[in-house]
């Protein structure tokens, strides 16, 4: 398990870890097979979550990633997720070096440029708002980009979570 060699390196550096999915949906990463890279004994899946969990509960500022996301990875790697509503359109947007804006997320076209329009009418544009509302209910591509944000809104309060799928289907 390299995870523990790992944590020491960022000890030594002073930093925080994290941990991300393998996942070859986003265009970039699409044709590449990545069942290599996969573990398929659950003990190792288990083992490695379960010691990660123990190094964040004594060591809290080494690991960046909160409990329900790591067992999202677990269940995530032992095939048994739902995935959460993607919220990356309402809490981040990216941009890109020659102007454009996307939604969130790498992976889908730019929904607009700064070199054309301003970051508000941009954000308020019905293309924006369609693409909002597409990639909470994941009518979009499908991707673990995010997977620990989407994660914590998952884990809100069930009526909380009602609210936010309502205003999301009336969102236009």
């Amino acid at each position: 398990m390299e995870v523990p060699e790992l944590l020491n390196i960022c000890r030594e550096l002073g930093v925080s870890w994290s941990i991300n999915i393998l996942d070859n949906n986003p265009y970039f990463f699409q044709g590449i097979d990545i069942s290599e890279l996969l573990a398929n004994d659950y003990q190792i899946i288990d083992r490695t979550i379960d010691y990660i969990k123990k190094v964040k509960k004594e060591e809290p500022g080494l690991i960046s990633i909160d409990g329900n996301s790591l067992e999202y990875v677990r269940n995530y790697y032992k095939g048994k997720v739902k995935e959460p509503p993607c919220v990356l359109a309402y809490t981040c947007i990216y941009l890109g070096s020659k102007g454009e804006v996307y939604s969130g997320c790498w992976v889908l076209k730019p929904v607009g440029n700064l070199r054309k329009n301003k970051l508000k009418d941009i954000l308020q544009s019905k293309e924006y708002k369609k693409r909002a509302k597409e990639m909470f209910m994941r009518k979009c591509l499908g991707c673990t980009c995010g997977y620990s944000t989407n994660v914590r809104v998952e884990k809100l309060p069930y009526t909380i979570i009602e609210k936010l799928h309502t205003i999301i289907r009336n969102y236009t």
